[in-house]
Protein backbone atom coordinates (compact mmCIF):
# COMPACT_ATOMS: atom_id res chain seq x y z
CA UNK A 1 0.00 0.00 0.00
CA UNK A 2 3.46 2.18 0.57
CA UNK A 3 5.18 3.44 -2.10
CA UNK A 4 8.21 5.63 -1.26
CA UNK A 5 10.74 8.16 -3.92
CA UNK A 6 13.72 9.21 -2.66
CA UNK A 7 16.99 11.64 -3.04
CA UNK A 8 19.61 11.62 -0.86
CA UNK A 9 22.78 13.85 -1.59
CA UNK A 10 26.01 12.51 1.14
CA UNK A 11 29.47 13.26 0.59
CA UNK A 12 32.09 11.92 2.80
CA UNK A 13 35.93 10.63 3.12
CA UNK A 14 37.28 7.37 2.94
CA UNK A 15 40.09 6.86 5.29
CA UNK A 16 42.68 4.46 4.96
CA UNK A 17 44.08 1.87 7.76
CA UNK A 18 46.10 -0.85 6.60
CA UNK A 19 46.02 0.11 2.50
CA UNK A 20 44.68 -0.80 0.48
CA UNK A 21 42.99 -3.90 2.66
CA UNK A 22 41.76 -1.85 5.39
CA UNK A 23 39.77 1.24 5.13
CA UNK A 24 37.27 3.57 7.12
CA UNK A 25 34.52 5.95 5.02
CA UNK A 26 32.72 8.31 6.71
CA UNK A 27 29.69 10.23 4.94
CA UNK A 28 27.19 12.78 5.80
CA UNK A 29 24.20 14.12 3.99
CA UNK A 30 20.54 15.46 3.97
CA UNK A 31 17.36 12.93 2.38
CA UNK A 32 14.44 14.18 0.89
CA UNK A 33 11.68 11.07 0.76
CA UNK A 34 8.35 11.69 -1.20
CA UNK A 35 5.67 8.85 0.40
CA UNK A 36 2.52 7.83 -1.22
CA UNK A 37 0.17 5.66 0.30
CA UNK A 38 -3.65 3.79 -1.38
CA UNK A 39 -6.61 5.03 0.50
CA UNK A 40 -9.18 3.12 1.98
CA UNK A 41 -12.25 5.27 -0.10
CA UNK A 42 -12.42 4.10 -3.17
CA UNK A 43 -14.22 7.69 -4.04
CA UNK A 44 -11.51 9.65 -3.51
CA UNK A 45 -9.58 11.22 -5.98
CA UNK A 46 -5.67 10.63 -5.15
CA UNK A 47 -3.67 8.52 -3.32
CA UNK A 48 -2.43 10.36 0.06
CA UNK A 49 0.62 12.01 -0.41
CA UNK A 50 3.52 12.87 2.56
CA UNK A 51 6.90 14.30 2.54
CA UNK A 52 10.28 13.61 5.15
CA UNK A 53 13.09 15.73 4.94
CA UNK A 54 16.26 14.44 7.32
CA UNK A 55 20.00 14.51 7.92
CA UNK A 56 22.11 11.20 7.79
CA UNK A 57 24.98 9.68 8.65
CA UNK A 58 27.26 6.83 8.46
CA UNK A 59 30.41 5.17 8.81
CA UNK A 60 31.42 1.62 7.01
CA UNK A 61 34.47 -0.57 7.83
CA UNK A 62 35.68 -1.71 4.05
CA UNK A 63 37.98 -5.09 3.96
CA UNK A 64 39.35 -5.93 0.83
CA UNK A 65 40.36 -9.04 0.78
CA UNK A 66 40.87 -9.83 -3.18
CA UNK A 67 41.76 -7.62 -5.19
CA UNK A 68 38.65 -6.11 -6.25
CA UNK A 69 36.00 -6.99 -4.75
CA UNK A 70 35.93 -6.75 -0.94
CA UNK A 71 33.06 -6.70 2.26
CA UNK A 72 31.81 -4.08 4.39
CA UNK A 73 30.20 -3.24 7.36
CA UNK A 74 28.09 -0.31 8.46
CA UNK A 75 26.37 1.61 10.89
CA UNK A 76 24.00 4.81 10.20
CA UNK A 77 21.70 7.03 12.01
CA UNK A 78 18.84 9.53 10.60
CA UNK A 79 17.63 12.52 12.05
CA UNK A 80 14.27 13.96 10.73
CA UNK A 81 11.01 14.21 10.43
CA UNK A 82 7.73 12.00 10.23
CA UNK A 83 5.18 11.13 7.44
CA UNK A 84 2.29 11.98 10.31
CA UNK A 85 0.20 14.00 7.90
CA UNK A 86 -1.16 13.01 4.67
CA UNK A 87 -2.46 15.11 1.84
CA UNK A 88 -4.84 14.48 -0.47
CA UNK A 89 -7.24 15.16 -3.14
CA UNK A 90 -11.41 14.81 -2.29
CA UNK A 91 -13.82 13.46 -4.55
CA UNK A 92 -14.62 16.73 -5.57
CA UNK A 93 -11.07 17.93 -6.73
CA UNK A 94 -10.23 19.64 -3.80
CA UNK A 95 -6.82 19.09 -1.75
CA UNK A 96 -7.19 18.41 2.19
CA UNK A 97 -5.44 16.71 5.37
CA UNK A 98 -6.62 12.80 5.46
CA UNK A 99 -8.40 11.54 7.82
CA UNK A 100 -7.34 8.74 10.06
CA UNK A 101 -9.71 6.16 8.69
CA UNK A 102 -9.19 6.80 4.78
CA UNK A 103 -5.19 5.94 5.27
CA UNK A 104 -3.70 2.54 6.07
CA UNK A 105 -0.33 4.07 8.30
CA UNK A 106 -1.07 6.81 9.83
CA UNK A 107 2.25 7.66 11.00
CA UNK A 108 5.64 6.30 9.41
CA UNK A 109 8.78 6.99 11.21
CA UNK A 110 12.32 5.92 10.16
CA UNK A 111 14.71 4.07 12.01
CA UNK A 112 17.10 6.34 13.87
CA UNK A 113 19.82 3.50 13.51
CA UNK A 114 20.58 1.13 10.87
CA UNK A 115 22.98 -1.76 10.31
CA UNK A 116 24.61 -3.06 7.30
CA UNK A 117 26.87 -5.58 5.74
CA UNK A 118 27.45 -6.54 1.94
CA UNK A 119 29.87 -6.72 -0.72
CA UNK A 120 31.42 -3.94 -3.05
CA UNK A 121 33.60 -3.50 -5.41
CA UNK A 122 36.52 -1.14 -5.99
CA UNK A 123 37.82 -0.06 -9.54
CA UNK A 124 41.05 1.94 -9.60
Amino acid sequence: HLSTLGLCLTGGYRLPISSPGVSLRLGAGADVSFMMQEVRDPYLSSNANAITVGAIGDATLELLPWDHLGLLASVGGYLGTSAGSWDLTDEYGSPRDAEPDEVYFTELRRSPVRFGAGFFYLIY
